[in-house]
């Protein structure tokens, strides 16, 4: 016979085998009546005794059940958590006094996982009892915002800590800021900031603006603490009198904060591209004598929802 015919028969040997040992290790385990936890699920087994095949079938689904719930309630990994019901072998033989005995097991299976789309939730304690945590995905609150545009000399002598020159240029705005940030799961998530600021020496000037960004972290909607970071844009608009100027650019964000079940509190930074900025300042475009540097900061507070 051909080397294929036997690879198919062995083949299909070893098949069979890992089919029955399945098999023989499910029918143990609910003969037993024995729980078992495998990783991301709980396998249960009800077992019950009837007058019809009918009843003791329901009724050891029904004691599986059952055996699932109390050994959940007991748990404080499992305890709230939403599941998939799987089911599992169905057996049922008579006995001698003319009764029905079966077993039946079923799988639960968490669907919160870490791998799932937002994430697994936390076990906290609410009302007296341990559940999950609710997963909040979004945010929104008001924030301090701190934005500046600096410029020095590249060939001015900075080896003297104690005389530094003084910045060519030193552009300083504060104000208030308004965000809204939403999270698609414990990774990754949005954030968009408007804010007005009012410049420090010129009463003035003053700037409006807003950034929208795409972070990621860890923690971003679950409470604890947080940290992030990302890629974003800005566009703002700055007056002075009559004159405006649209400023316009790409960013990079990182921030640190903590979530309570209820609210937010994170400090974010962000440093942006110089180029619109240097084009207002130098119009000439020749920037090769300047070190320059945008950047803008927000201490952010919201509640969760």
């Amino acid at each position: 016979m051909s080397k294929s015919y036997y690879l198919k028969n062995f083949s299909f040997l070893v098949s069979l085998l890992l089919l029955s040992t399945a098999g023989f290790a499910e029918e143990w385990t609910c003969t037993e009546a024995a729980s078992i936890k495998e990783g991301n699920s709980i396998l249960v087994c009800g077992v019950a005794t009837a007058e019809s095949e009918g009843d003791a079938r329901e009724q050891a689904l029904i004691r599986a059940q059952r055996e699932f719930q109390l050994l959940c309630e007991a748990s404080a990994d499992c305890f709230g958590r939403e599941t998939n019901l799987e089911p599992l072998r169905n057996s049922c033989d008579p006995t001698d006094d003319g009764k029905f005995k079966c077993y039946r097991g079923v799988r639960y299976s968490f669907v919160d996982s870490n791998d799932g789309m937002f994430g697994q939730s936390k076990i906290v304690k609410k009302n007296g009892r341990l559940g999950p945590e609710r997963i909040k995905m979004f945010n929104i609150g008001i924030a301090f915002a701190n934005l500046s545009y600096t410029s020095n000399d590249r060939n001015a002598d900075y080896s003297d800590p104690d005389n530094q020159p003084p910045p060519l240029i030193n552009d300083v705005y504060s104000g208030l800021s308004v965000f809204f940030s939403m999270a698609f799961n414990h990774r990754y998530g949005l954030n968009f900031n408007a804010y007005r600021a009012n410049s420090h020496d010129h009463t003035n000037e003053s700037k409006v603006g807003a950034d929208a960004q795409f972070i990621i972290g860890t923690h971003l909607n679950q409470s604890g603490f947080k940290a992030f970071f990302g890629i974003g844009a800005f566009s703002e608009k700055w007056t002075n009198l009559q004159i405006e100027k649209t400023f316009t650019g790409g960013e990079g964000v990182f921030g640190i904060g903590y979530n309570t079940r209820k609210a937010t509190f994170d400090i974010a930074m962000n440093m942006r591209q110089t180029k619109p900025y240097d084009q207002h300042a130098y119009p000439s475009g020749d920037i090769s004598g300047y070190l320059t540097a945008a950047a803008s900061m927000l201490i952010r507070y919201g509640i969760r929802f």
